[in-house]
């Protein structure tokens, strides 16, 4: 019998930064070959738009991390032309699949396998490259939980068929996988993995010294892009509520997005201007050292598929205050951090304090962070690629998963 070693893999995702690099970098060492077909909109490089905030975030520099790749992986850019409304979006699947055809043939690349991140698009383009070569696809959906239920109202049939397609389905978290089960019984759930070559304790007040950070503060951190769904506004709010009690407070917001202006006069409105920092973007290579300077990590959001950054501050050991979002409540346990009610700041300000208050064991934080690393949450993976690469996947759910919805 073949092992996976013997294999090659192809995946179609939306960018190679972070979550999905790490995530094909960790497992890529099982394989022989690995090739990446990655989407790409060169006319959003242009100079005018490159620099909007609205669309640096799309650009290839802030899509494509091409840095210490592994010697058998191979990344293939996929240019396309396309409008941002519904219409074309259901039409990028199949772009994207015409033009991996022509790159397939072109360098004559054979694979025994296809995992695409995310149904809508990658999905759609793993579906047709599994009916045109014969090979097993999976899919993995990384959606938040609102975008995730939309995504049946938008897509329709489209979607409903590449779900039905796939040799396997993998949800990120526990309480949206029913849904799927409900179109194709092959579908499981696999957490999202932290990087733990990148996130890990470090001290404290180096870490302070490193940022100009004064130690005396108590410090609040959230990591997130600047956008509705992140709820920065209600962080905000609660924290010109905790001023007033503790003097010493400081928030740092690490991120971008559209959303800056309005999050920059709201600052000022509220007069915490020396309370509420935005930091800006920051690369993954520097966000270790944000984690281990806070005493508190918060992640506000309204929804969330998984919400990763709050296990990158775990392991790191940082106690966490989450909203309940459809993914913190499956990763926030009762010694790790707290849970309050979305998008109501005067919950959040008390989450926050009873936090303060609470004496938490940094070590247990870590430990209980480590069976979310990368490498242990792969494991999972490469158990089912080898069993649908072996014709055995349905005995693998029957006994790993399907019982534990």
């Amino acid at each position: 019998m073949e092992t996976l070693k013997d294999r090659n893999i192809l995946y179609v995702v939306h960018s190679y930064k972070n979550f999905q690099k790490d995530q094909i970098e960790i497992t890529a060492e099982y394989f022989n070959r690995v090739y990446v077909f990655v989407r790409t909109r060169p006319s959003l490089n242009i100079p005018f738009l490159a620099r909007t905030k609205l669309m640096k975030q799309y650009t290839d520099r802030n899509r494509l991390d091409l840095r210490h790749l592994p010697d058998n992986v191979t990344v293939y850019p996929i240019c396309l032309y396309y409008l941002p409304f519904p219409f074309f979006y259901k039409r990028i699947g199949l772009q994207m699949y015409k033009k991996i055809l022509k790159v397939i043939k072109k360098h004559d690349l054979r694979f025994d396998l296809i995992h695409a991140h995310f149904i809508n698009t990658s999905g759609n383009t793993g579906a047709l490259l599994k009916k045109h070569f014969g090979v097993p696809l999976i899919i993995t959906s990384h959606r938040n939980n609102s975008d995730f239920l939309k995504e049946f109202n938008n897509y329709g049939k489209l979607h409903t068929d590449t779900i039905e397609t796939s040799d396997l389905v993998i949800r990120v978290n526990r309480n949206t996988l029913p849904k799927l089960r409900e179109i194709n019984q092959n579908s499981v759930y696999i957490p999202n993995g932290y990087n733990e070559r990148l996130f890990y304790p470090l001290d404290r007040d180096t870490c302070r010294r490193e940022l100009n950070i004064d130690s005396r503060k108590l410090v609040i951190l959230t990591v997130g892009s600047l956008d509705i769904k992140k709820s920065h506004k209600e962080l905000i709010s609660s924290i010109a509520t905790l001023k007033n009690d503790i003097n010493q407070i400081k928030c740092f917001i690490v991120g971008s997005g559209p959303l800056k202006k309005a999050i920059k006069k709201q600052i000022e409105d509220l007069g915490v201007q020396h309370e509420v920092i935005l930091v800006g973007y920051v690369d993954s290579n520097r966000l270790n050292v944000w984690y281990n300077s806070c005493d508190i990590f918060v992640l506000p959001s309204k929804s969330e598929s998984f919400g990763i950054v709050q296990l990158e501050a775990m392991a790191c050991g940082k106690p966490i205050v989450a909203t309940r979002n459809g993914g913190s409540e499956e990763i926030v346990t009762e010694n790790t951090g707290i849970l309050v009610q979305a998008g109501a700041p005067i919950k959040l300000v008390g989450g926050i304090k009873s936090a303060i208050e609470r004496e938490w064991d940094p070590e247990a934080i870590v430990d209980y962070a480590s069976r979310f690393s990368l490498t242990n949450t792969s494991k999972k993976l490469l158990i089912y690629y080898d069993a649908i690469l072996n014709n055995n996947c349905h005995d693998i759910l029957y006994a790993n998963d399907y019982k534990n919805i």
